[in-house]
């Protein structure tokens, strides 16, 4: 007699699937989501708006090279005019009356050098340009009358009398004076002025800051030195 309990065992073993034995074997994980092709297809909107935003961005690179290229170029010619302004020759603008004859009242151009001060070659008759003593701030120019040891006569107060006094410049001074004694601040008034303040020594005057942009150079006079009397 067979037993009850063997109908579901073997029920169920019917209905049940075949499975393999085997254990499954690895396979590499499926995406959950279907691939998509996010390739941008050519001659689409976005496309273009790319090629357009680079060909702008390589269009503003070069620019920015060329200006950056300029701005450096001009920097250096500037640093180099201010070597050559401060250490070599500058070109300046004269007025006043304190230099009649020789400059005249509405103003002149001259060129100046910078370096002989500095290798003490400034003399007696050489125009100059210095740092006032009293007001540190202005730039004159005057003629040299006398250097350290030198005995310079000079008249006190040419408006008023023809008194004269004598004197000797102490070491590392110089004696200065304008051209036109008669409406000059120099020496006479302020005394001898330290060899430190001189900026400059004159060289050639120009007519017209035109003649030096033109180079007409040959149209210039120099400035002959006029020696003092020891």
């Amino acid at each position: 007699m067979l037993s009850l309990e063997l109908f579901p065992t073997i029920y169920l073993s019917k209905l049940a699937p075949h499975h393999n034995c085997n254990p499954p074997t690895l396979s590499s994980p499926q995406p959950i989501f279907p691939k998509r092709n996010l390739g941008l297809k050519k001659g689409s909107i976005l496309t273009k708006r790319t090629e357009m935003s680079l060909r702008n961005l390589k269009e503003l690179t070069i620019i920015a090279k060329e200006a950056f290229s300029k701005t450096f170029l001009v920097a250096k010619s500037l640093c180099f005019l201010h070597v050559i302004n401060t250490h070599v020759f500058t070109v300046a603008s004269l007025y006043g009356p304190s230099m009649l004859p020789t400059f005249n009242l509405t103003g002149d151009w001259a060129l100046a050098e910078r370096f002989s001060h500095k290798l003490g070659k400034v003399g007696a008759g050489d125009i100059v340009i210095l740092k006032s003593p009293v007001e540190p701030r202005k730039i004159m120019t005057k003629r040299v009358m006398g250097v350290e040891g030198d005995s310079v006569t000079y008249v006190v107060e040419p408006k008023n009398s023809d008194r004269t006094e004598t004197i000797v410049v102490p070491k590392g001074h110089i004696w200065v004076e304008g051209d036109n004694i008669y409406n000059s601040k120099d020496s006479r008034n302020f005394g001898a002025v330290p060899y430190g303040l001189l900026r400059g020594k004159m060289l050639w005057k120009f007519n017209s800051i035109q003649e030096i942009m033109r180079g007409r150079i040959k149209k210039t006079k120099y400035l002959r030195p006029r020696r003092s009397k020891k």
